[in-house]
């Protein structure tokens, strides 16, 4: 389903049945990884059931409480990040829409990005605004090949690159630069810095 990912399918399984399901998402990953020892990568509903089946033999808490208690330490362990590109470069908008993206070249804080942290995907320009939201699914690395690749009008000089998964697709309506100028605790925002990635 177009702009519909895994992460999503998890999250609105446990919105469904929180005694059943537990979302495998950007909160719950670090925890399930860090705290439980479980791999959380799945690539169909019979993999997902064995992420659920192994959380269940190593915590003695209901889904619905391990979904709060991952809230409360990815929270303490989560960094927030603007990912941004030059549409004169990039053509962000059509791979959102064509469900591209999931990778991001990091040229900055190579050695802060880790999994589980949050990042703004964001478009500089004359729309420039944040066109998406995503978790970080990974660490940087040098990663050859990414299905967006095509979409770049200019060579990118930069192999490293994180794995994301995109949680919200603004690209329809994204959220404009000029939407939020006026918004004093934004007055600090980053966004249309020159560069790729900012904390």
């Amino acid at each position: 389903i177009k702009n519909t990912g895994k992460v999503k399918l998890t999250e609105a399984l446990f919105f469904v049945d929180p005694i059943k399901y537990l979302p495998i998402d950007g909160p719950t990953i670090p925890y399930i990884k860090d705290v439980l020892k479980i791999d959380t990568g799945f690539k169909n509903y019979s993999d997902y059931l064995n992420i659920l089946k192994k959380v269940k033999e190593r915590s003695n808490l209901s889904f619905y409480e391990l979904s709060y208690e991952s809230w409360n330490y990815k929270s303490k362990n989560c960094n927030y990040w603007i990912f941004q590109c030059n549409p004169d470069m990039f053509d962000l908008v059509k791979a959102l829409d064509e469900n591209l993206v999931d990778t991001w070249t990091v040229s900055a804080h190579k050695d802060k990005i880790k999994e589980g942290d949050k990042a703004i995907i964001w478009m500089t320009g004359d729309e420039s605004g944040c066109y998406a939201l995503a978790d970080v699914m990974g660490v940087p690395e040098i990663i050859d090949q990414s299905k967006d690749d095509h979409l770049w009008k200019e060579n990118h000089k930069s192999d490293t690159k994180v794995k994301i998964e995109i949680t919200h697709n603004f690209s329809e309506r994204p959220i404009y630069r000029s939407q939020i100028a006026d918004i004093k605790s934004l007055s600090g925002f980053k966004g249309r810095n020159q560069g790729t990635n900012f904390q």
